[in-house]
């Protein structure tokens, strides 16, 4: 799915390899921008079949590129999805994220 927040478009993708689940979420400049400065916290949550969160990342970052990855890694426990939330922490502008964990 893509969404957007802050002028910025997110996709979030998961995939499984090895006992291991593997998140990235990629942010797009919607138009192409010399100075970018926007303020990010992501809490990554990767859910099991009944929806309950296994575990749990919290990610601060700031986005300064029209094109930039965030991505971490999570000990696969019979996860199979992953939800972000994204805050924008200058202006509170807040969007949630999903997406299944594809099996590789």
């Amino acid at each position: 799915g893509i969404f957007i927040i802050s002028d910025l478009i997110f996709s979030l993708s998961a995939f499984s390899f090895e006992e291991k689940v593997y998140v990235s979420i990629k942010t797009q400049s919607k138009v192409n921008q010399t100075e970018i400065e926007i303020p990010l916290e992501l809490t990554i949550s990767a859910l099991d079949m009944e929806k309950q969160v296994v575990n749990q990342e919290k990610i601060e970052t700031v986005i300064t590129e029209n094109e930039e990855f965030i991505r971490t890694i999570f000990t696969d426990y019979d996860i199979i999805s992953i939800g972000v939330e994204v805050l924008n922490t200058e202006t509170q502008e807040k969007i949630s994220l999903s997406c299944s964990v594809t099996k590789n």
